[in-house]
């Protein structure tokens, strides 16, 4: 409970189209997901819209799984529990040859990153069934 002020859901897209059909089970039938624009401005000028699922803002990430049979396809919680970790090394590789009638040269820079959970008590995995 102490985390779900901070909380926010993590889904993919086809996991999201799913929960935005979601209504509450009152007389009201209302739906959970809501979709509002925000006063902050995206790119040219216009507005970011925010979505919302119960109050607490989604983000989208295409390589969570996709809803089936015990699947765990929505996280909610407090993500600073998550740790980013950048390597220390960068590797550049020149590529003089490959365009070499045109005189350009491809440079390509490759950099490891990882990440992990280090206090997982700060969230969820929701357990879904089709």
């Amino acid at each position: 409970a102490q985390y779900r002020r901070s909380g926010k859901f993590v889904m993919n897209s086809s996991t999201a189209k799913v929960a935005r059909k979601l209504k509450d089970g009152g007389s009201s039938g209302r739906y959970l997901w809501d979709s509002m624009q925000s006063p902050n401005f995206g790119g040219l000028s216009s507005p970011v819209i925010q979505d919302s699922l119960l109050g607490a803002p989604v983000a989208y990430d295409e390589f969570m799984p996709d809803l089936g049979a015990n699947a765990y396809p929505i996280l909610f919680g407090d993500f600073s529990g998550y740790c980013i970790v950048d390597r220390v090394g960068l590797s550049i590789q020149r590529l003089s040859e490959l365009y070499a009638e045109t005189n350009i040269t491809l440079l390509l820079a490759r950099k490891r990153v990882g990440g992990d959970i280090i206090q997982p008590w700060r969230m969820k995995a929701q357990k879904c069934s089709t």
